[in-house]
């Protein structure tokens, strides 16, 4: 809408006022040339500019019946200006050539006026749509600039009260004589540790076979299973993943159509037993996810879409895979990257019919990282005062000790990374125990006892 200035010289505007008086003095002039060179009393000449003046006349009235007004104009005023030559050259006095000039010269000047006056309204006109539309377009970009400016507003409104009440959660529950009872008598928020449910801890590992060694909880990714030409059955309690972050980290897409998830977690289901949940084929909302990169050695292709559409993917998927099979235990997964874009989700599960507060399991995806910043508890807190169950993808201790009470299940794989940074234990033969169980069940214990003591009898209770 930003109209190019267009800086015009006075002759530009000046000249066109001043054509029609030039026009006929012109014809003026050359008809009394004509006169000086023997056209004077020349009956011919003078027929011969009637029957052309004539001509040019019904010319012009054919077009204008035609419905060509240019045309028609031009060719009145061919014949005015040849019945001006003709008169002027015939006549030996300058009386009546002079007069003529005058009468052609103001009716030239109508018929200008005409023109310029529908000129000037065709001008006006586009003026005032082009003011019309700068305003209209003025207006929706200062309604956007409200819209977004209370959007932000609200979302730091939500984000700070989120954070104010994790952390006064938090210091609540380190009180000393914390009882979740009778606080839950006096209206307080109830969250799942105040309602006496237990929180499971996982142990995530990629080796599957430890399903038949520990009745200890295991989180295991499904690819782990697909390949094996035999399956264990399982000791214990155990949850599966998608796997989705290595598939989005190393395509930026899901290389396996929800049919042939659901025909794995069927396989799964029926030869190491049920388990507690399988995850959907959700879309991660970190950075890397999203654009690319490399993080150490790991290099992300990106999906390159924007957090709403891996909202959106997310949320379709989990329906999808619902009816396709319903009788599995598929949990639905919140994805987002604020606490408002986590609300926008739980809000598109619910225009979908899914009632959240009803799942006995809901994933929280993408917090992992940001798990024991203010934002990550912020997140945590939004979701648990919606009064859902929730599981935490990938927490470590600190994340654990700030938000785990908000949480009915969680899941690490930190133990293994804490162990290939380290020696082995004594008498094990092997580089490190980044895969050994004895490991990984020593630094479950460890986990466990250095929590605060108001969460431990609900995770020692897994």
């Amino acid at each position: 809408m930003n109209e190019p200035i267009v800086a015009r010289h006075w002759l530009a505007t000046a000249a066109p006022k001043a054509a029609p008086a030039i026009a006929t003095t012109t014809v003026l002039a050359l008809a009394r040339i004509w006169n000086a060179n023997g056209a004077e009393h020349s009956v011919g000449n003078a027929a011969l500019m009637t029957v052309l003046a004539a001509g040019a006349a019904a010319g012009g009235a054919s077009l204008a019946r035609a419905g060509e007004p240019v045309l028609a104009a031009t060719g009145y005023a061919v014949s005015g200006s040849l019945a001006l030559a003709g008169v002027a050259g015939y006549s030996d006095g300058l009386s009546l050539p002079l007069l003529l000039w005058a009468l052609a010269t103001v009716l030239a000047y109508c018929f200008a006026a005409r023109h310029w006056r529908q000129d000037r309204r065709d001008a006006l006109d586009h003026e005032r749509n082009v003011n019309e539309r700068r305003e209209e377009h003025a207006h929706i970009e200062r309604i956007e600039t409200i819209r977004a400016t209370t959007q932000i507003d609200v979302a730091r409104t939500g984000a700070a009260y989120a954070e104010q009440l994790a952390q006064a959660l938090v210091t609540r529950a380190t009180l000393p004589g914390f009882d979740p009872t009778a606080l839950e008598s006096t209206g307080l928020p109830e969250l799942p540790s105040a309602r006496g449910g237990s929180v499971r801890f996982y142990l995530t590992t990629h080796k599957r076979h430890w399903v038949r060694l520990t009745d200890v909880p295991l989180f295991l990714k499904s690819e782990h299973f697909v390949n094996a030409v035999k399956l264990d059955p399982a000791r214990g309690p155990y949850a599966v993943d998608s796997g989705g972050f290595s598939e989005l980290q190393r395509h930026g897409r899901w290389t396996r159509t929800p049919r042939q998830y659901i025909e794995d977690l069927r396989r799964i289901w029926e030869c190491v037993g049920p388990y507690d949940w399988a995850a959907p084929q959700d879309w991660m909302c970190e950075d890397l996810i999203i654009h690319g990169g490399t993080a150490g050695p790991n290099v992300f292709v990106g999906t390159h879409l924007s957090v709403p559409e891996h909202i959106r993917r997310t949320v379709a998927n989990f329906l999808e895979l619902r009816s396709l099979a319903p009788e599995l235990r598929i949990a639905p997964v919140l994805q987002g990257r604020t606490v408002t874009d986590y609300e926008w989700c739980a809000e598109q599960y619910e225009r979908a019919g899914v009632d959240l507060t009803r799942e006995p399991t809901v994933g929280l995806g993408s917090v992992c990282r940001l798990q024991s910043t203010r934002e990550g508890a912020a997140i945590v807190t939004a979701m648990a005062a919606r009064g859902l169950k929730l599981h935490g993808f990938g927490f470590k201790i600190l994340g654990l000790e700030r938000v785990g009470h908000l949480l009915a299940s969680a899941d690490s794989a930190a133990w293994s990374y804490h162990a290939r940074k380290r020696p082995p234990l004594p008498g094990h033969t092997h580089k490190n125990c980044a895969n050994c169980i004895d490991y990984a069940m020593r630094w479950r214990t460890r986990v466990l006892t250095s929590l605060p003591p108001w969460q431990q009898p609900f995770l020692d209770a897994a």
